[in-house]
């Protein structure tokens, strides 16, 4: 049976499990992602619900009963210790192993510190955008 796992529960991540389900992809989805919560809308965190002009429920993206109505598994709190393309396992940090046919890295990004004096300071933080044209 055909399965598909993605390493990330984000936008990208969840668009990429429901447009499968959407394009008639019938083995399993299982999106993982290291948070120990569901998909949540980013940009919104990091101003709107900051600022307190929202509330935690509406920067839910999807629930995860949704995802299960469209049998896409959901497993938080679960990193990645390693990749075994030869054998087409996901190895995760809890000894277990997933297998998959297909493998999907939508892990986005981390914010990076300022290397210059006061760059470890509360709020900075260094957008590195690099395209390879």
């Amino acid at each position: 049976m055909s399965a598909i796992v993605i390493v990330g529960a984000g936008q990208a991540g969840v668009q990429t499990a429901e447009a499968l389900r959407a394009g008639g992809f019938a083995g399993s989805i299982t999106l993982l992602g290291d948070e120990a919560y569901g998909p949540y809308h980013r940009p919104p965190l990091s101003k709107a619900w900051l600022a307190g002009e929202m509330d935690s429920a509406q920067l839910v993206m999807r629930a995860p009963e949704m995802l299960a109505r469209k049998q896409i598994e959901l497993r938080t709190g679960t990193t990645v210790a390693r990749i075994d393309r030869a054998a087409k396992l996901v190895h995760l940090s809890d000894g277990s192993a997933l297998p998959y046919t297909g493998l999907v890295l939508a892990t986005g990004a981390t914010p990076r510190s300022l290397p210059l004096p006061g760059g470890d300071a509360n709020g900075i933080t260094v957008q590195n955008l690099q395209l390879g044209y």
